[in-house]
């Protein structure tokens, strides 16, 4: 149903309307066409067309039209905020109030990223992923 691609760009510069918003999303992630064109929908949609490879997305244009679309610029962040708790760590990371976690790359020249990721928290803690996410093992002092 899908057609994966490396990378994926979406680029709302020139979004008029929350339509523009929703087809952009659908044309970009090459989504069906029973696409909804709503934030239930994207949901339904993102989660099956995840899987272990992952998404790498690039997002431009979010910043100019955030006053004018607000609200649905914030669903989709805290969508996607939600896609990657789920569907990078699926809670083999520990969880605590306020903790954030951020990702880089291990070992990337260019090109094709590998698997290896190095997770760390605004806490402290440092974990690494060899298998994309499958596996972690946490970096002590």
């Amino acid at each position: 149903m899908y057609n994966h691609k490396e990378k994926y760009i979406l680029d709302f510069s020139g979004v008029k309307t929350w339509i523009d918003i929703h087809a952009i999303i659908e044309k970009e992630l090459d989504f069906p066409d029973y696409y909804g064109a709503n934030w239930d929908a994207f949901w339904d949609c993102i989660t099956d067309f995840i899987d272990s490879r992952g998404l790498d997305l690039e997002i431009i244009g979010l910043d100019k039209i955030y006053s004018e679309f607000k609200e649905d610029v914030d669903i989709f962040v805290d969508n996607l905020k939600d896609l990657k708790h789920i569907y990078n760590d699926k809670g083999k990371l520990p969880d605590a109030p306020n903790r954030i976690w951020y990702e880089a790359d291990i070992d990337y020249q260019s090109g094709y990223r590998n698997t290896y990721r190095i997770l760390y928290s605004n806490d402290g803690l440092i974990f690494v992923t060899y298998d994309h996410y499958q596996t972690f093992y946490e970096v002590t002092k």
